[in-house]
C-alpha cells in the first residue's frame, strides 16, 4: 500500500471515529431509517462532542 493510500486510509478512520463520538454525544442524530445524519440543536452536546474528540 502506497504511503498516499494508507494517509488515507488512516484519515477515513478518524473521521469515522470522530462521527461515532458525535453521535454518542447527541451533537449529531443518526436516522437508522435512512442511515442519514443530521445536526442537533443542542448546544451543550456541541461542546461535549468537541471535548470528547480533542481528548481522544
Amino acid at each position: 500500500m502506497s504511503i498516499v493510500k494508507r494517509h488515507l486510509a488512516e484519515q477515513e478512520e478518524r473521521l469515522v471515529l470522530i462521527e461515532e463520538i458525535c453521535i454518542d454525544t447527541g451533537a449529531l442524530v443518526l436516522d437508522t431509517a435512512t442511515d442519514e445524519v443530521y445536526f442537533s440543536a443542542d448546544e451543550a452536546a456541541y461542546k461535549n462532542a468537541y471535548v470528547t474528540v480533542f481528548q481522544a
